[in-house]
């Protein structure tokens, strides 16, 4: 069995990204920069 990493994301909610995408971007804020 070979990995697929694009199946896989495609497997994940948008929702779920969208809400890993915010808490990176308030990550970055907190360390300012």
């Amino acid at each position: 069995m070979k990995p697929k990493r694009m199946s896989d994301a495609r497997l994940i909610p948008d929702e779920v990204m969208d809400s890993l995408r915010r808490i990176a971007v308030r990550a970055v804020e907190e360390d300012g920069y």
